[in-house]
């Protein structure tokens, strides 16, 4: 710092001087000193923010959210949770809401049908039976020949004239002599024949005839038959077994 004259009252002031202190004449040649900023102190910055820790649903939450998702649902509203395993339990609950309260009126809707059903089987309980009707002549004939009309009635629908058949039909393999008789197959009835009348119903002895039987002879030949066999419907018997040769 130098001292220089102060040009208006010519006292010795500071070249630093703003103004003269005797006269109050400003110092045109004084400059401002500009003091210098402190160094800038580093501003402390806020860690960052950490993100929760993610959850995953476990096996036992899981069975627990399907089985308790009343309770187990709220679960997934803890920190960590995805928003989907959230809309997965409280949808599941939602659902099992809705069959529950839903199922209520189904219930009452059921036990009021079935009320209505034991009222209907009471009423047609309540109802006074009708009279039979009296068997025909056709299911007479089938559990009795004696009540058959006649020899076709008989043939047609009593359930004992397979018994006839079968039984006319081994006794004429028994007799014979070269082998089985050839009897067309088993899609061929046996016995269809039969004589026309009402001595089977009579009589109780019936006459059924086979014409198209092929009995081997002894030069080995097949050899077309009529095998004419006489059965007492009584003693459930074959009486008579007559095989000529056509």
């Amino acid at each position: 710092m130098a001292l220089i004259k102060c040009p208006e009252c010519g006292k010795e002031i500071s070249s630093l001087a703003v103004a003269c202190p005797s006269c109050g004449a400003p110092n045109a040649g004084s400059q401002p000193q500009i003091a210098s900023a402190p160094p800038a102190q580093p501003v402390p910055t806020a860690p960052p923010p950490q993100a929760a820790p993610k959850r995953s649903v476990g096996i036992l939450l899981g069975l627990g959210i399907f089985l308790l998702p009343f309770l187990f649902s709220w679960f997934t509203m803890r920190n960590g949770h995805s928003a989907a395993s959230r809309v997965f339990a409280f949808g599941w609950l939602g659902l099992l809401a809705i069959a529950v309260f839903a199922d209520k009126p189904a219930t009452t809707t059921a036990s009021t049908s079935a009320q209505s059903a034991s009222k209907q089987v009471a009423a047609v309980a309540e109802q006074p039976k009708s009279t039979p009707l009296p068997p025909t002549q056709k299911e007479l004939c089938r559990k009795d020949w004696m009540r058959c009309s006649d020899n076709e009635d008989l043939v047609n629908n009593y359930s004992g004239w397979l018994d006839v058949q079968v039984s006319c039909k081994l006794q004429a393999n028994e007799q014979a002599k070269y082998g089985t008789p050839d009897w067309g197959g088993w899609l061929k009835p046996t016995f269809g024949t039969f004589l026309k009348g009402s001595d089977y119903v009579k009589d109780g002895i019936v006459v059924a005839i086979d014409s198209d039987v092929k009995f081997q002879n002894g030069f080995g030949a097949m050899v077309r038959s009529q095998v004419r066999c006489t059965y007492n419907l009584r003693t459930k018997r074959v009486t008579d077994l007559v095989i000529t040769a056509r």
